[in-house]
């Protein structure tokens, strides 16, 4: 038991009555992870690019019973480590190959994130505080647009986070007992997250760590032999069997491809067109942590206090609020100006950084409670006000897209009908922000409100799923027009001038990709091999064909978003004679 647990209450804090034990706070956290995350999982069809390539190549190495090499269409991807596909095949193995097991692992790594991120609260807690902090920092987190994201989408982001907040976790615990045990315990964990994403999952803990430590002048607490050859064996006995096995099983083409053009690569010029300014992600930002992010400015201001606090006398026996701050701070930090400073640039990459972040929204929240924050008193209902614009953003954002509310935007402007159905989902905030006003003066009164609100809201927004998108997909539609027993018969799949990766997984065979006009190309692989073909194109493509002599019969058409035209599925049939 923590021994925490075992010591009166203390009279230093006023909200002792507040703060329930951990194994409470972790269960807690569970039922609002599994309720925000869980719920209609399964209803959006895939999202590509991430999903399409990444479920597709777990789908393939399953059928393969194939656990070392990554393939997409049956050849080498070299985008992403093995850590991700393992977990969905479980997942696989366990629901069927579908959707919502696809994503399950992030639901389960989530929780994971979100145990750390609370246990991570706890420790830094004064006794009185403890579980207070816990739960709000992991509810913080568990609530955000950004972890609801990464728990519904089959993407390693969630399961990165459960491996850097884990091992920061173990860091910082340990380093505030001035003990080198941090070192080789938290090695298990980054292990993990070199096989969840690559080196960043090492960068991370390993970054914030020695920044911190640099900072305090404790370097040499770095140093400890022992140590240092436990975590490093600990480490590559995680790690480096896969890529060993990987490596030689392709000869160093994956190693090549991963390490130099996804990670080196991505870093110094931008990829598939994922770029952006260097303050790109302090956008993404607002919107990923609503709507916790109307607190950021109180948030900065109370850690900036914090860390500029005297020291106590008895600094030398725990940490103080500096180094708690400090060390929040650095690993906020660091993951923002890390991938702020790289070319290509995702909404989701900076991800590993929300634990921090709510941690340190959490520790405001506990200030305010208490009195201590010591902030100016008008900066409190002008964050709660901002819940009005939450809500108007939610409400008005959704009727722009169902095209209910024109707006002239030119021909990029694209609607979607349905999504005004969804409208309601603004209601939340709107209701916290009438609830909250209701009980000015009563500071913890209003944050169980906005804690609730951002339950409902977040958790609304995670049971749309986005599936009312699912009818300007054409993917799994286009699929559909095919013979249902298409996997059962000897015929070949072509795309040409249109290919999204999804299609793979819906078709569940091979698809021989033609970009656009590469005519001559395709009918050597077509034409000249006389098998029962169906091919996906544009409807300018299949014009064309037709002007070549082409014979084919249209199964159906659907229209794709992502590229903003209707693609056929044709039946082809030869060439006309004379052609």
């Amino acid at each position: 038991m923590d021994s925490a647990s075992q010591m009166p209450k203390e009279a230093s804090s006023p909200i002792s009555w507040l703060s329930p034990p951990l194994w409470v706070v972790l269960l807690i956290l569970t039922m609002m992870t599994i309720l925000v995350g869980v719920p209609r999982i399964g209803s959006a069809t895939l999202w590509d690019q991430d999903e399409g390539l990444h479920v597709t190549c777990t789908k393939e190495m399953m059928e393969a019973n194939n656990w070392v090499v990554p393939t997409f269409n049956y050849k080498l991807m070299g985008d992403k480590p093995a850590l991700m596909f393992w977990l969905q095949r479980i997942a696989f193995e366990l629901g069927g190959v579908n959707e919502a097991m696809a994503r399950m692992p992030g639901v389960v790594c989530s929780i994971l994130a979100v145990w750390a991120t609370a246990i991570i609260g706890w420790s830094m807690g004064k006794p009185g505080q403890k579980g207070l902090l816990a739960l709000l920092s992991g509810t913080i987190l568990t609530t955000s647009i950004a972890c609801v994201g990464a728990a519904r989408f089959a993407n390693p982001d969630a399961i990165l986070s459960a491996c850097t907040t884990p091992a920061l976790a173990i860091i910082w615990v340990f380093q505030a007992k001035r003990s080198s045990a941090w070192i080789w315990s938290s090695a298990f964990f980054t292990g993990l997250g070199f096989l969840a994403k690559g080196p960043i999952g090492l960068a991370i803990p390993a970054g914030v760590t020695f920044l911190f430590l640099l900072w305090h002048r404790r370097l040499r607490e770095a140093l400890h032999l022992s140590s240092l050859l436990w975590g490093t064996v600990i480490f590559a006995a995680v790690a480096i069997p896969w890529y060993a096995y990987v490596g030689v099983e392709t000869k160093g083409e994956w190693l090549e491809i991963f390490f130099l053009k996804h990670n080196i690569g991505r870093f110094s010029a931008a990829m598939e067109g994922h770029t952006g300014p260097f303050w790109y992600y302090l956008p993404i930002l607002l919107i990923a942590f609503a709507p916790w992010s109307i607190f950021l400015t109180p948030m900065v201001w109370n850690a900036i206090r914090m860390a500029r606090a005297p020291l106590p006398p008895d600094s030398e026996n725990a940490p103080s609020d500096r180094e708690k701050m400090i060390f929040l701070g650095i690993w906020t930090l660091l993951v923002f100006g890390f991938f702020s400073a790289a070319s290509t640039k995702l909404p989701n990459y900076t991800f590993p950084c929300y634990p921090a972040l709510s941690i340190l929204l959490a520790w405001y929240f506990v200030r305010k409670i208490e009195g201590t924050d010591g902030l100016p008193g008008w900066l409190w209902p002008t964050c709660w006000g901002l819940l009005g614009l939450v809500s108007a953003i939610t409400i008005i954002g959704f009727l722009i897209g169902a095209g209910i509310i024109p707006v002239s935007a030119g021909d990029k402007m694209r609607t979607f009908p349905g999504l005004e159905y969804w409208s309601w989902i603004g209601i939340f905030p709107l209701a916290g922000l009438i609830l909250v006003w209701q009980k000015k003066g009563q500071s913890g009164k209003q944050i169980a409100i906005i804690c609730f609100s951002a339950f409902f809201f977040s958790g609304s927004i995670g049971l749309w799923n986005l599936s009312t998108l699912n009818d300007v997909k054409a993917q799994k539609p286009l699929v559909a027009f095919l013979p249902a027993d298409l996997s059962k018969r000897e015929v070949q799949i072509a795309t040409l001038g249109w290919f999204q990766p999804s299609i793979v997984f819906y078709v569940g065979r091979e698809v021989k990709v033609h970009q656009q006009d590469k005519f001559e190309e395709l009918e050597k692989t077509v034409l000249d091999i006389p098998r029962e073909t169906y091919l996906f194109t544009t409807i300018p493509q299949s014009e064309k064909m037709r002007e070549r002599g082409w014979e084919f019969t249209e199964m159906g058409r659907h229209y794709d978003f992502y590229r903003n035209l209707e693609v056929l599925a044709l039946k082809v049939e030869g060439r006309s004679k004379g052609k």
